[in-house]
């Protein structure tokens, strides 16, 4: 998507960065950190500016001072050295809340080894070393996959993977070797994170498919919409909320999973699942008519606790209720 635009016209951006991408230039709506070129190709300021993306660059010693909730989207680079990645990993809370307040971070975790620290990524998640020549793709269909053709390569694909990574997120690309997320995004709160172990910009002047991953995390990245909490269907749950179809009001989190109809009722990601969620060895798609009571599943023997203890359909059969 947009792959080539990099490539053919670099001459005539050179004024337009100037302009442009310049530490100088008036705040734009985007902020770059970067001491130097990664891989020594300027890959986000060319790109930043063929999408149109006003932006600041600032180096990693600015940051500290730094407000990032006048930005919308925070952009880091690959390969930048040791001082760089303390730097950015002594401002993760402050990175965590811009992304929660609706903020789109780009991660790159991408280092070489002996540059430590390796940067860890906001809300969890560690950074390996581990280069990887062809990465897999995990999730084809995702935006950030669009015009992506396995195998995933370069030299290497990846220089980093990451191991614990915060649960919800959604990963795009895997380590062959280890099976590791090398590329991951994640929703919280109101905004998103797209955290990369890959060499993106060495790709991006080589031609390499990894590459292409840069140009659409900028496209789609800019284009995110923060969650502003529409409840469309009235349930009492939002996008915001991880309802995941906020057309029916049947369906969001913590809902009763409906059995044997291929519908994700509770947005847990799995479908017609057999929950059991009081250890008797039954759920409801089992009969049992209370799966909040261990002492209620079909077959269990009924007794006076005005339970239905068999799920017959009868309640605390044998009680005496008028004491004669």
């Amino acid at each position: 998507m947009g792959f080539e635009r990099a490539f053919g016209r670099f001459a005539g951006l050179l004024l337009a960065l100037a302009l442009t991408g310049s530490a100088s230039a008036q705040q734009g709506e985007a902020l770059l950190i970067q001491d130097s070129a990664a891989w020594g190709y300027d890959a986000w300021n060319a790109e930043l500016t063929l999408a149109g993306i006003n932006y600041t660059q600032i180096g990693s010693a600015d940051l500290a001072a730094e407000n990032l909730n006048q930005y919308d989207m925070v952009v880091t680079v690959s390969v930048s050295g040791g001082t760089y990645n303390q730097r950015l990993m002594q401002k993760t809370a402050e990175f965590e809340s811009f992304v929660q307040q609706g903020g789109v971070l780009i991660w790159s975790g991408c280092t070489q080894s002996g540059e430590t620290p390796y940067p860890d990524p906001p809300f969890g998640g560690t950074n390996e070393y581990g280069t990887d020549s062809n990465n897999v793709i995990a999730d084809a269909a995702h935006p950030l996959m669009d015009g992506v053709v396995p195998p995933v390569s370069g030299s290497s694909a990846s220089h980093n993977y990451f191991a614990n990574v915060p649960v919800g997120a959604e990963i795009q690309l895997t380590h062959s070797q280890n099976g590791n997320p090398v590329l991951y995004t994640l929703y919280e709160g109101n905004g998103l994170l797209i955290a990369t172990g890959a060499t993106w910009e060495f790709g991006w002047n080589a031609g390499w498919e990894n590459a292409k991953i840069l140009v659409n995390a900028i496209d789609w990245g800019w284009a995110f919409d923060p969650c502003m909490g529409n409840d469309n269907d009235g349930d009492g749950w939002t996008d915001c909320d991880h309802d995941c179809d906020d057309n029916d009001p049947t369906i969001h989190p913590g809902a009763v999973e409906i059995c044997d109809d291929g519908i994700d009722q509770n947005c847990d990601q799995q479908v017609d699942e057999y929950a059991d969620e009081d250890g008797d060895g039954y759920t409801n798609c089992d009969g049992d008519c209370n799966d909040y009571e261990a002492l209620a599943y079909p077959g269990s023997t009924e007794l006076c606790d005005y339970v239905d203890n068999d799920c017959e359909g009868w309640i605390a059969q044998g009680v005496d209720e008028d004491g004669d």
